[in-house]
């Protein structure tokens, strides 16, 4: 149900397609000879190759895309949608994001420290964050806590304009459900932009 899942079919019509819960069941497949190879988003399958040594990844794409952040369709998701939108523009104009890429997107592991989202002070409220706890270099566990570039990304956001903020963590399977549900204000986890997901969802703008 993944756009990954679409994108393979289009690409390699004769594959075989054999669907997989995690990355890690994804590396023990190949380890095993289970699998030939594995499709994910570009930055994930480069996170799993900085661990293994056994891989590398194929040259060229299955296809290229956008991910972004995806809100409610009620008035206060979409307030939260627009001041994250007037936010995402400004920290890209002043190399905010860029360290942020950097930071999540690169080598040093020692730069990687999940992000202090525990104590914000939320004078403006609270807001309900639904995350896939399995997507890294997005977002994903470590040191048990939940870290990477849209974990960083949303508590600068919350910090700057006030608000406190509650993960509810899962697969990325959970995350568009408690949005459309209404139980959380927005979702991400490497969500990426498409025509049949704006039917049940808003997105902010592209944010990798």
């Amino acid at each position: 149900g993944t756009t990954n899942d679409k994108f393979v079919h289009e690409a390699l019509p004769n594959a075989k397609i054999f669907y997989l819960e995690s990355d890690a069941d994804a590396i023990a497949s190949i380890l095993t000879g289970k699998i030939e190879g594995y499709s994910n988003d570009e930055e994930i399958l480069r996170a799993i190759v900085r661990e293994n040594d056994n891989f590398i990844i194929a040259d060229g794409y299955l296809k290229t895309y956008d991910f972004a952040l995806i809100f409610g369709k009620s008035s206060k998701s979409s307030k939260l949608r627009s001041e994250f939108n007037e936010y995402l523009k400004q920290i890209k104009s002043n190399g905010i994001l860029q360290q942020i890429n950097d930071i999540w997107l690169g080598d040093d592991e020692s730069k990687k420290i999940p992000p202090e989202y525990e104590n914000l002070q939320g004078n403006n409220g609270t807001i309900k964050i639904a995350v896939s706890n399995e997507s890294p270099p997005f977002s994903y566990v470590k040191n048990n806590k939940l870290a990477g570039y849209e974990v960083d990304l949303i508590t600068r956001f919350c910090k700057e304009k006030g608000y406190k903020l509650v993960f509810s963590a899962g697969n990325f399977s959970s995350v568009i459900p408690a949005v459309v549900t209404g139980k959380c204000d927005l979702g991400m986890g490497s969500v990426t932009i498409t025509e049949e997901r704006k039917e049940s969802v808003n997105f902010s703008d592209p944010t990798y």
